[in-house]
């Protein structure tokens, strides 16, 4: 009888089966996979927050600094390289104060080349010029060790100097993969109607002597990742000074101009300050210095 008692208590003491087993693992599976799925997750969405942060941080430095050099352009007669004039949309004779040329790469992308005179923001500290010539475009050379968008400076424009000695090469972002210029001409179209887009902006500008109005940015940023995608920001900036030459009107038409101008202004609440001509519908909105200006979100 002891032996029987002994055999029974040693029967319900047995472990867990296979079965129960793979149960078991598979539940435990299930739970670490989801609590690695929210933490991933998570760590994605902080990634990419900081990612967005440090783009938008890049561009908004970018535009600043680009907006700086276009508030301070000075009308001013450049003579252009005949090697530079072959391959570019620039006027013939050599001689510009802002060009805008409209370029695009295979896939499509704009990378446009902008080149105008402007008046350095502190010549006595910096020891340059006070007038240098700036050209910003896309650097798609692999001979160079630049990458993405530069900026070139000459701070001797209109003068015959030494290229390599005078002309100096920023990197301004190795992650700028587009940039794209448009150009508003105001009430003294110089484009044809070719060129023009329903909206009033011009996508090139080849005159010598005039200046747009107001210039529209639009950069595109693309992170150091495979398969990222490309973050676009835009800004539009009014040029104070347009013209290199005087205004052929009589100086009576000149100030009812002028005067037709800050009426609108006031109506409105946008016109271009320095020659009192009407902006486009919404760009006042986006001016700098206007209510509601600034950078735009991608």
């Amino acid at each position: 009888m002891f032996r029987t008692q002994c055999a029974g208590w040693a029967g319900e003491r047995r472990g867990f089966t296979l079965v129960e087993l793979l149960v078991a693992l598979t539940m435990l599976t299930f739970i670490l996979s989801g609590v690695y799925g929210v933490f991933e997750s998570a760590s994605r969405s902080i990634r990419t927050a900081e990612e967005q942060g440090e783009l938008t941080q890049t561009a908004r430095v970018i535009l600043s600094d680009l907006r700086r050099d276009l508030g301070s352009v000075y009308p001013m007669r450049v003579t252009v390289a005949e090697e530079d004039l072959a391959s570019s949309d620039l006027p013939e004779g050599g001689a510009v104060t802002f060009a805008g040329e409209d370029n695009e790469d295979e896939e499509g992308r704009p990378r446009d080349n902008l080149r105008f005179t402007t008046v350095v923001a502190d010549a006595s500290r910096s020891g340059a010029a006070d007038v240098a010539e700036v050209i910003y475009l896309i650097d798609v050379d692999e001979l160079t060790p630049e990458r993405g968008l530069i900026r070139r400076r000459n701070d001797h424009p209109g003068l015959a100097v030494d290229a390599e000695q005078q002309i100096r090469t920023e990197e301004v972002s190795p992650l700028a993969t587009s940039f794209n210029v448009r150009y508003w001409a105001g009430d003294r179209l110089s484009a044809s109607e070719e060129e023009s887009t329903a909206d009033g902006w011009v996508e090139l500008w080849s005159d010598p002597a005039l200046l747009p109005a107001a210039v529209e940015v639009e950069l595109g940023l693309t992170p150091d990742r495979p398969n990222a995608p490309e973050h676009r920001y835009r800004m539009v900036v009014a040029l104070p000074l347009r013209s290199v030459r005087p205004d052929p009107r009589p100086a009576a038409q000149r100030e009812e101009t002028a005067r037709e101008g800050e009426g609108a202004g006031d109506e409105s609440g946008g016109s271009d300050t320095a020659s009192g001509e009407q902006l486009p519908g919404g760009l006042a909105d986006v001016l700098p210095g206007r209510p509601g200006g600034g950078d735009a979100s991608p």
